[in-house]
């Protein structure tokens, strides 16, 4: 019987662009973690880069995360990865009496709870 992938069950949105960032995101989805990417409007710009091939190995294992529903995969996120500085939309201070690490910023907390998009 073949063990499960060593981070099955693990949640993690990618707010990276370029190549560092979604690189990782790719390692962490090869080892078995379910990423989320993010895009910024427009796109992440290695889509443009030359053939786009390099995006498309980058990300291939990736599911897609609308922009109106970044709140909510902050939320439910065990794992963020960033280029550089956290963006603006990273949620708030963690909560340390709970020992969860988990944020409780409104969006963590269930007050933002339903998904904007249409």
């Amino acid at each position: 019987m073949t063990p499960p992938p060593a981070l099955a069950g693990l949640r993690v949105l990618e707010l990276a662009t370029e190549i560092a960032g979604p690189y990782c995101g790719k390692l962490l989805a090869d080892a078995g973690a379910e990423v989320g990417k993010a895009e910024p409007p427009g796109g992440d710009a290695l889509r443009a880069w030359r053939s786009g091939a390099l995006f498309q190995y980058l990300n291939a294992s990736k599911r897609h995360v609308r922009a109106c529903d970044v709140d909510a995969s902050l939320a439910s996120a065990d794992v963020v990865v960033v280029d550089g500085p956290a963006p603006a939309t990273t949620p708030g201070p963690t909560d340390r009496s709970s020992g969860t690490g988990r944020s409780t910023s409104p969006a963590s907390t269930g007050a933002r709870s339903r998904s904007r998009c249409r």
